[in-house]
């Protein structure tokens, strides 16, 4: 099989959808399915060069990313390389509409992940006034062609339902994020874990890392309890108004900044906290509750993240609400040792059993195959 990724960005370091892209084509690897990636961004370019094909579009935009000859770009790399499949990562930008009106000319069927950019907080995140022109700009550009696409795919029941409402008659496959345990190995046994609560992921607003810096004031805590706020600035702005509040609030001695961090360091912050915090106000399921799951430490997280069975792996499920959450910081730090411990090994186990590659892998192949067949799809996208 032969499958073409199209992406806004693609590399090892970054969060979100990049790092979900990372571990699907390690699957690609493991089932032989020949690749290319097509994004206007790729880091890595000296290994993905060692394994696998790939083209960097041209664009221009920061929002839109558009540039004239896009598709006569993604038309010419599909007739080129001759794909079974063309799976789409995103859904607003003109680099998914051109990339799927490219795939329609040539007859190849399309995969299309939105990875959670359909849920209502987004929409809403700027004001009406901005959900209005929001609104036009998908009704009149975006929704006639993605309404094409073969196959959507959700990756929580939340994120499953808001496609139904704006695709009502498409076909969905349903895969949640997983990770590779087999890359992951968990702090040994006679390693104690620090009074430290971690925040680990984009500092964006979406993510509830202003709930948590007031959560953790207003929690009733020992003063050698930490914050530890770790990843990359949304905006500039953004970062300095959270270290303001942290000033404000006198917690400035209590919590640390310290920036992105990747592979061996950031699994090693993971293991080393009492508890992973994850209080994002919508999300379809933060790897980071994984990642820390396989190090065999509990999190605390919120039903925003589409995690409903959460509650099961020895963390904590919560709303994403202020008084939520402070008694969640304050029920998981009053655990003994033994009861940390304890529900850091279930969460392992859980994760093992329900959002891992070894339990999830075969869905992906079972689900490109039946589309790239026909057999999972819109069959009516060529009367449209």
């Amino acid at each position: 099989m032969k499958i073409i990724l199209v992406t806004e960005a693609f590399g090892s370091k970054g969060y979100g959808v990049s790092q979900v892209l990372s571990r699907l084509i390690n699957l690609y690897r493991e089932y032989n399915i020949a690749l290319k990636i097509l994004s206007p961004i790729i880091e890595d370019k000296e290994n993905l060069l060692k394994t696998w094909e790939f083209a960097v579009m041209p664009s221009k935009g920061k929002k839109i990313l558009w540039q004239p000859f896009q598709r006569k770009f993604f038309r010419t790399e599909i007739e080129t390389f001759h794909p079974d499949l063309v799976h789409v990562h995103g859904i607003f930008t003109f680099i998914q509409r051109s990339a799927i009106q490219a795939a329609i000319d040539a007859h190849i069927p399309v995969l299309l992940s939105p990875h959670g950019m359909l849920t209502p907080w987004l929409w809403q995140q700027h004001g009406s006034g901005y959900a209005l022109i929001k609104r036009i700009y998908w009704n009149s550009l975006m929704k006639p062609v993605l309404q094409r696409v073969d196959c959507f795919h959700a990756i929580t029941k939340n994120e499953a339902a808001c496609i139904q409402y704006e695709f009502p008659s498409a076909s969905q496959v349903l895969i949640p994020n997983a990770i590779d345990l087999n890359q992951i190995v968990a702090l040994s046994d006679t390693e104690l874990p620090n009074k430290t609560f971690v925040f680990l992921g984009r500092l964006h607003p979406i993510k509830g890392v202003e709930l948590l810096i007031h959560a953790f004031q207003k929690v009733r805590l020992e003063s050698d309890w930490r914050l530890v706020i770790a990843g990359p600035n949304f905006s500039p702005t953004y970062g300095q108004q959270l270290r303001q509040l942290t000033d404000e609030l006198n917690l400035t001695d209590r919590v640390d900044f310290v920036g992105p961090i990747y592979g061996d360091e950031k699994y090693a912050l993971l293991a080393k906290a009492w508890a992973v915090v994850v209080p994002s106000y919508s999300e379809v399921i933060a790897l980071v509750n994984l990642e820390a799951a396989a190090m065999q430490t509990p999190t605390i997280t919120t039903v925003g993240t589409g995690l409903h069975d959460w509650a099961e792996s020895g963390g904590l499920l919560i709303d994403a609400d202020l008084d939520e959450l402070t008694q969640a910081l304050e029920r998981s730090a009053a655990w003994t040792l033994e009861e940390r411990r304890a529900r850091g090994a279930q969460a392992r186990a859980f994760v093992q059993e329900r959002y891992s590659w070894q339990a999830i892998g075969t869905r992906w192949i079972n689900a490109y195959r039946q589309i790239a067949c026909g057999n999972l799809g819109n069959h009516s996208k060529s009367q449209k």
